[in-house]
C-alpha cells in the first residue's frame, strides 16, 4: 500500500489500485502508454541488473538448451510430421524437455540470485532437457540404431537465414557378412550433384546400440568424417546419399587460408597480432578494426543482485603473453592460440575494503578459429578459475567514438542510447544507473557509413559501451565472481535485496570456457544476425533416413525476418510458425509457402486461427515496427 501511494503521488499520466488478474479485464480502457524496459529504478523499485551476469554457467547452459529444442528439435519435428516420416510421437519427449528446462526458469534460478543448492539442482535439469531433445530428434530424423551400407546423411540449417560454407559430417557404413566397405566415398544429393568434400578421418570402429530384446550390442563398421561445402536455405536442410568413390574436387576460391603464429586469413578477413594487440580487417572495405580483443579485470565488492566496485580500484588488462598455430588437424580449418595474463589479487582483503595481498596468475587462453569463406572470426576462451570478488570482461571495439550501441534483445534488436552512470555510492533505499545493459545473442557498435563491429556470445547477456575520447568499445562481461547472495553495504545498491546467505558457488570456481564470434559489419541488419546464428546453430548432420522433407515449410524473401518457432500445434493438427520483425522499421515481404498441401491461416498465441485458412502460396506480409506474426499451417484436408 505504502508503495503504490508513493507511485500513484509521483505525477504518473494513470492511477494504480490494487486488484486481481480478472479486475485487469473487466473494465479495460487504455489510460497511457509505456515504451522502453523500465530499466531505471528512479528510488522506486531495485532492478538489480547484476543478475545478469551472477553465474554465467547457468545462463550458457540455458542457451544451449534453448538453442537445442526450438532450433533444431521443434521444427525438425515438425518436418517428420509433414511429411508422414515419423514412425513414433517424440512430443512426449519434447513435452518433457520443456518442462525440465522451465523447471530452471523462476527468476531467482536462471538469474543466479539464490542459495548454492538451487543452482546445483538446476545443471541436472538442463542434462535432462539435452538427452530429451536429443531422442526426439534422432526420432525425427530417422537416425540409424544399426548401421547400413550406402547410409543416408541428414544435414540442416536452423537458421533463419541462408547458409554456405563448409559442414563437419559423420557417416557409418556397416560391415555386413564381411563385406569390405570402400576406402573413400562420395556424397551425392537427391539430383545426383556431388558437392565438394574433404575426408579428414576413414576408420573402423565397432557401434553400440542396445535394444530391449536384441543382441548383440555392437555391430562392426567403418565411420568416415570430413567436411563437405553446402549452401542451405533457411530452416532447411539437404538430403544426401553416401556412396563409394572419390570426392568431388575442391574449388581453390573454397579452400583459401593462410595461417602463421601470429594471424590468420581468408578471402573476407584478415586478423593479426602486433605488439600485444589484436587487429581485424574486413577485407570488403579494407577497414581495420584495431585493438579488437582484451581482457580487463577489476574488484567486485556486490552480490548475485548487482556489481559493486571498489573504491580506488584500477582495473587491469590482461596481457598477451604467448600466441601459437596450433598444429594442423584439418586444412580447411586453423586455429590460433594466444594465452593472456595478469598477477591478479586471489580476493578482497578481509575488510572488504581493498583487494588481499595474496596474487596468483589469472590466465585465459583463447583460440580463434577461421574457415575459407567464413565472415566471421569463432573464438573460445578458457579460464581455470580460482579467484575471488572480481568482474572478467571482453572489451573489442575499434570504431569512432560517435558510433551508435545496439544490442539484441527479445523480439528485436534495440539501439540503447548513451546513459549516464549515478554518483556512488547511492542514498539508502536506492539503487545506481549503470552502464551495462541487457543483450540477447549479439550485441554491435555501428558508425556513421553504417560499417562497424559486433559481438555474438552463447549466453553472456550483459554489455556495456565506453566511449573514449577518439574510439567506443563494447564491454561484454565474461565472469562475476561474488561469494554473498546480498550484502547491505553496497556502493551501487542502499540496501540488501535479499537474505544475507554466503554463496561460495557464485565465486565460480574451476573452468570456465566462452564461446563467441567477431563479426565485421557492413549490413547492420544482416551482418550481426548472420554471425550470430553461424555461431549459435550452425548446420548440423545425421547419418539417418531424414524427417521425409528436406524443407523449409516458408521462406521469406526479406532475410531481416526471423523465424522464431517452427512447431507441431498442442493438438497435433498443423504447425506453428512464428516469425518477427527485429527492426524499428516497417518490412513488406512475400511469404513463399513450400510445404506441400498446405493451407494457412493468422493465429493468436493460443494457437487458434483468427481468420479462415487459405491456400494462396505466395501472401504478400506486411511487418509493423517489432511485430510478431503468428500462423497456423495444416494439410488442405484437415478441418477444425
Amino acid at each position: 500500500e505504502a508503495l503504490l501511494q508513493q507511485l500513484n503521488a509521483s505525477n504518473l499520466p494513470f492511477t494504480l489500485r490494487l486488484g486481481g488478474l480478472l479486475d485487469i479485464f473487466a473494465d479495460f480502457e487504455t489510460k497511457a502508454s509505456l515504451f522502453g524496459e523500465l530499466r531505471d529504478p528512479q528510488g522506486m523499485a531495485y532492478v538489480l541488473p547484476g543478475v545478469l551476469s551472477a553465474r554465467t554457467y547457468l545462463k550458457q547452459a540455458n542457451t544451449r538448451a534453448q538453442v537445442l529444442l526450438e532450433r533444431y528439435a521443434e521444427p525438425l519435428v515438425a518436418l517428420a510430421w509433414w511429411s508422414g516420416f515419423e514412425q513414433d510421437d517424440p512430443r512426449r519427449a519434447l513435452g518433457h524437455a520443456w518442462k525440465s528446462l522451465l523447471l530452471n526458469h523462476p527468476h531467482d534460478s536462471i538469474c543466479g540470485c539464490s542459495v548454492d543448492q538451487v543452482h546445483r539442482e538446476m545443471l541436472p535439469r538442463f542434462a535432462a532437457c539435452h538427452q530429451l531433445a536429443e531422442e526426439a530428434l534422432a526420432e525425427a530424423v530417422g537416425v540409424y540404431h544399426r548401421p547400413v551400407t550406402q547410409p543416408k546423411l541428414f544435414i540442416y540449417n536452423p537458421a533463419p537465414v541462408v547458409f554456405e560454407g563448409w559442414v563437419d559430417f559423420r557417416v557409418v557404413w556397416a560391415e555386413n557378412g564381411g563385406q569390405e566397405p570402400p576406402k573413400l566415398i562420395e556424397l551425392r544429393t537427391s539430383t545426383g550433384q556431388r558437392p565438394p568434400l574433404l575426408l579428414r578421418s576413414v576408420r573402423t570402429e565397432p557401434q553400440f546400440h542396445a535394444g530391449l530384446d536384441v543382441l548383440p550390442d555392437w555391430y562392426p563398421a567403418r565411420v568416415y568424417e570430413g567436411t563437405v561445402w553446402l549452401q542451405l536455405p533457411p530452416a532447411g536442410g539437404v538430403q544426401l546419399t553416401a556412396v563409394a568413390g572419390d570426392p568431388a574436387p575442391l574449388d581453390t576460391s573454397q579452400t583459401e587460408l593462410r595461417a602463421t603464429d601470429t594471424s590468420l586469413e581468408n578471402a573476407w578477413l584478415h586478423l593479426k597480432i602486433e605488439a600485444g594487440r589484436m587487429h581485424l580487417c574486413d577485407k570488403r572495405t579494407g577497414r581495420w578494426y584495431s585493438d579488437v580483443h582484451r581482457f580487463v579485470d577489476e574488484a567486485d565488492t556486490g552480490d548475485t543482485y548487482n556489481f559493486s566496485p571498489l573504491p580506488a580500484d584500477v582495473p587491469l588488462a590482461l596481457a598477451v603473453v604467448a600466441t601459437r598455430l596450433l598444429p594442423e588437424q584439418n586444412p580447411l580449418e586453423r586455429t590460433l592460440e594466444v594465452t593472456y595474463e595478469l598477477e591478479a589479487p586471489l580476493s578482497l582483503s578481509p575488510d572488504r575494503l581493498r583487494r588481499g595481498g595474496e596474487t596468483a596468475p589469472l590466465q585465459v587462453i583463447s583460440r580463434f578459429t577461421l574457415r575459407p569463406g567464413c565472415r566471421s572470426v569463432a573464438v573460445e576462451s578458457t579460464v581455470e578459475h580460482q579467484h575471488q570478488d572480481h568482474r572478467l570482461r571482453l572489451f573489442s571495439g575499434g570504431v569512432s567514438a560517435a558510433a551508435e550501441f545496439f544490442t539484441d534483445g527479445v523480439f528485436g534488436v534495440f539501439a540503447r542510447p548513451d546513459k549516464e552512470s549515478s554518483p556512488l555510492p547511492v542514498a539508502k533505499g536506492h539503487e545506481a544507473v549503470m552502464p551495462e545493459v541487457p543483450t540477447g545473442n549479439f550485441t554491435m557498435l555501428i558508425d556513421s557509413d553504417g560499417a562497424g563491429i559486433a559481438i555474438a556470445a552463447e549466453g553472456l547477456h550483459e554489455a556495456s559501451l565506453h566511449r573514449g575520447a577518439e574510439r567506443a568499445d563494447l564491454a561484454i562481461t565474461c565472469l562475476r565472481a561474488v561469494g554473498w547472495l546480498s550484502r547491505d553495504d553496497l556502493q551501487t545498491r542502499g540496501g540488501g535485496a535479499g537474505p544475507r546467505f554466503q554463496t561460495p558457488d557464485a565465486q565460480c570456481p574451476g573452468r570456465h570456457s566462452f564461446r563467441y564470434a567477431l563479426i565485421p559489419v557492413q549490413n547492420p541488419q544482416l551482418d550481426a544476425l548472420r554471425g550470430a546464428w553461424a555461431l549459435l546453430a550452425p548446420p548440423r548432420g545425421w547419418c539417418g533416413e531424414g524427417p521425409g522433407m528436406e524443407g523449409p515449410l516458408v521462406t521469406w524473401d526479406d532475410q531481416r525476418i526471423v523465424i522464431s518457432a517452427c512447431k507441431r500445434s498442442e493438438n497435433g493438427n498443423a504447425v506453428v510458425l512464428r516469425a518477427y520483425n527485429p527492426w524499428p522499421i516497417h518490412v513488406e515481404t512475400v511469404m513463399t509457402i513450400l510445404a506441400p498441401g498446405a493451407a494457412f491461416a493468422p493465429a493468436n498465441l493460443a494457437e487458434e486461427p483468427t481468420d479462415e485458412f487459405s491456400s494462396t502460396r505466395t501472401p504478400r506480409v506486411t511487418f509493423q515496427p517489432y511485430e510478431i506474426k503468428t500462423w497456423l499451417l495444416r494439410k488442405e484436408a484437415a478441418t477444425d
